[in-house]
């Protein structure tokens, strides 16, 4: 089964069903971003899928394959030197999302302003 994004509760109910099925520890391989978001999409999706599957009894065991803070061994601004079982690799930065909307058409505070309250 494959979420995109953050995995729902309905989603984390029937794989831990499907799960329960197979009588042995259920291994969950997370590819994820390497971000904010992507890290509570990957600790959100563990959480739900524990809940589930100690409701069922089954092991969960969970395997992030995305880059982690233990791989980053440079940091430029343009490039990030990631640490991978078979050697260094530059990898692009990319520029942060910017998805917000202004405040006056959502009633949202820009990313900065709220700071200074």
């Amino acid at each position: 089964m494959i979420p995109r994004g953050f995995a729902s509760e309905t989603f984390c109910y029937e794989a831990a069903r499907a799960a329960q099925d197979y009588g042995r520890t259920y291994v969950v391989y997370y590819l994820g971003d390497f971000d904010r978001a992507g890290r509570d999409a990957a600790n959100s999706l563990e959480e739900k899928l524990e809940g589930f599957a100690i409701d069922r009894d089954i092991t969960v065991e969970f395997v992030n394959l995305a880059i982690d803070h233990d791989h980053i061994v440079r940091y430029d601004g343009e490039t990030v030197t990631v640490n991978f079982d078979h050697g260094p690799m530059d990898l692009p930065v990319r520029e942060p999302k910017r998805g917000w909307l202004p405040s006056s058409r959502c009633g949202a505070f820009r990313p900065i302003s709220h700071r200074r309250f």
